[in-house]
């Protein structure tokens, strides 16, 4: 058996190690998570439907915790807030955002729109993919139209410009 002194060095071994274990555990989790590259955070300059003659354009800003705004050209729609988040393989993300829409012009708001996206990273300032529109009732709660599936995106970062 151990004697006192050497069990109680023992004992503060042991829990020294599982210390150690646990903080560098906790520390490759929390590391991978913020040095993620390519890095989906930030604005990007986006095109729906690229090189199709109805194509339109799009920016969209990827919060820090999961959240995005976006803006597009498309007249009668208001701006979209939605989430993103980090999926399997390098560079792959999923993005929902919703946004409502004024079908006929008279500035009320009559319908829904639920868009989600599938990105893909070729680097750090290039951006592809593709997306899918659902059309919902004004409640978002049920589903009237869509889903249109498997339409492109494509975009770059934006970046600071010199004056």
């Amino acid at each position: 058996m151990f004697e006192p002194r050497n069990r109680k060095l023992f004992v503060m071994g042991r829990v020294f190690w599982i210390i150690a274990l646990c903080c560098a555990l906790t520390g490759a989790v929390f590391a991978d998570d913020d040095d993620e590259r390519p890095n989906l955070q930030g604005t990007w300059r986006v095109t729906l439907l690229p090189g199709a003659p109805n194509q339109f354009f799009s920016l969209m800003e990827f919060h820090k915790g999961g959240t995005m705004t976006e803006e597009a050209s498309s007249p009668n729609h208001t701006g979209s807030i939605g989430v993103w988040k980090k999926i399997r393989g390098h560079g792959n993300f999923a993005a929902t955002f919703e946004l409502f829409r004024d079908s006929d012009g008279d500035e009320v708001l009559d319908g829904r729109f639920r868009v989600r996206l599938t990105i893909h990273l070729l680097d750090d300032d290039t951006m592809t993919g593709t997306f899918t529109v659902d059309l919902l009732t004004l409640d978002g709660t049920t589903q009237v139209g869509g889903p249109f599936p498997g339409l492109p995106l494509e975009g770059t970062r934006m970046k600071v410009m010199r004056e």
